[in-house]
Order: structure tokens, then sequence, then C-alpha cells
């Protein structure tokens, strides 16, 4: 048993990994303490020996420039005067949803704004709306110092759960793939604008977006639209249908109507 003193960090979501070199790494999000429970203030890291002993704990914050970056003027103007009055804006609504951990003790964290929101009307009925919003991505190297940081604006709306939403995630040729369904628009999207709406079930186009290893380059495509993949159109497509075949490709099901399903192989470039 090994006591963590993370004195005035609050730690949101923290996760434990085995490598082959004799200790553990553990990675996650924290907070000040203060706004909802998945509202970050930074990420974190530190390793464990084979003894239990706890070192090269880290922790960086996430910069006022990168949570301003993709997001509308009022909240821009939100977010700078919280800081004007010695408070701390915040990636409000990240969960951590992937963490990867190299076998020289380099960590990946992903995280996503997920959340949801409960209408009740007139009549007393109650009916949700589900959120999968900006991604965030980050790199601490083996040492403890902060390789990259990215943001990558995404505004994914629906009233079915996940369906076709979030994200798909998968390492491959020293890169960091996302994969996931958005509206057009936003392939070439200006750092000061904030993203246009995708509706879940609506179409949209499959878009994918490559964070070097190295350096956190980053690169975004659109691979196809949904509702004109050659004669047909996808429906019923979810980012838990898509799976890495390769270090070249990956491949998705979906569903094609006429009880057909079809599927669809990607290489990358």
């Amino acid at each position: 048993i090994t006591k963590f003193e993370n004195k005035e960090k609050f730690i949101n979501k923290l996760w434990i990994f085995d490598t082959p070199n004799n200790f553990l790494v553990c990675g996650g999000f924290y907070s000040n303490g203060k706004g909802e429970r998945n509202d970050s203030d930074g990420i974190m890291s530190f390793k464990i020996n084979n003894t239990g002993g706890i070192y090269d704990e880290v922790y960086h914050d996430i910069p006022l420039e990168l949570l301003n970056m993709f997001e509308s003027k009022k909240t821009v103007k939100k977010n700078e005067k919280k800081e004007e009055k010695g408070e701390e804006a915040k990636f409000k609504d990240l969960k951590l949803k992937n963490l990867n951990v190299d076998k020289e003790g380099n960590v990946v964290l992903i995280g996503e704004q997920d959340f949801v929101i409960a209408y009740t009307n007139s009549k007393g009925n109650t009916y949700y709306r589900y959120f999968y919003q900006d991604i965030f991505a980050a790199k601490i190297n083996k040492a403890g110092g902060l390789d990259w940081m990215k943001k990558i604006p995404k505004n994914q709306y629906g009233t079915q759960g996940q369906s076709g939403m979030s994200y798909k995630y998968f390492f491959a040729n020293n890169n960091h793939y996302l994969v996931f369904l958005d509206n057009i628009k936003n392939i070439e999207i200006a750092t000061d604008k904030a993203p246009e709406r995708h509706m879940d079930g609506k179409g949209g186009y499959l878009t994918a977006v490559k964070i070097a290893d190295s350096d956190g380059t980053l690169k975004k495509g659109s691979i196809l639209n949904a509702r004109e993949v050659e004669d047909f159109k996808l429906h019923q497509f979810s980012t838990n249908r898509v799976f890495k075949v390769s270090e070249n490709a990956f491949m998705f099901e979906a569903y094609k109507k006429n009880k057909e399903d079809v599927m669809i192989k990607v290489e990358l470039n």
C-alpha cells in the first residue's frame, strides 16, 4: 500500500499501467478542487517502483491560450475574466478516454468533453441530450517534461446516447490517430472560431486527425462523406466499429440498408 500525497491537487481520473522496465506509470487529469467534477486544470503523471515508492511526480497546467482555441468570443472573454480575478479557467467536462504508455515510460493522455443534459417539459417528461465535444491530447516524456499539448475541435450532438459520436483512437507508424464523424465546415477551421455542430444520425464526414508522437505535428483531413460512399449511403455508423488492421490501415463496418452491411478499408498516409 502506497500513500500518494497530492496536496492541493484534486485528481479527476487516474490510470495505472505496467511497463517492462520494472515500474508502474500513472497518469491523469487534476483540478484545484473547485468547479465541477470533470473540469480539469491540467495533466499529471508519476511512477511507482517495485517497492511501492513514488517518484518523477509532475504536473502540467493547461494554458489559457489552449483553452481559448476554437471557442466563441463569449467563452474567451469569460475565461479571460476568470484569470484576471485570480480564478483559473478550466477545460470543462473533460473525461480521460485513452492513455498510451510506451516501453520507455513516455505517456500520452487523451480526453474528450463528454456530458449529458436532462430536460423536463411542461408535462413532466424528462429527455436527454448527449454532447461529445473537443478532444484534448498531450504527451509527458519519460523525464516528466511536456513534449506537446493539443486541442482538437469537435461539436457532436445527439439524442440516442453515444451512437455514432465520440472518436476512435489508435497508434500506428509512430503517430496517434483520432477518427470521428464531423461537420465538413470544421476541416480547416480557424483557431478563433468555434466548431460547427454535427448532428448524430445526419450523415457527416469521416474525419481523421494524425498527431506525430515525436513533436506533436498535427494533420487533419476528411476521408469520406457518410451520405455518399460510391452509390449508397452509410447508416448506423459507430466509432466502436472502427478497428486497426495494420500499421498502414484501419477498417470499419456500417449498415448499408436492405439488411446488408459493408466493410470499408482506409489506408493511412
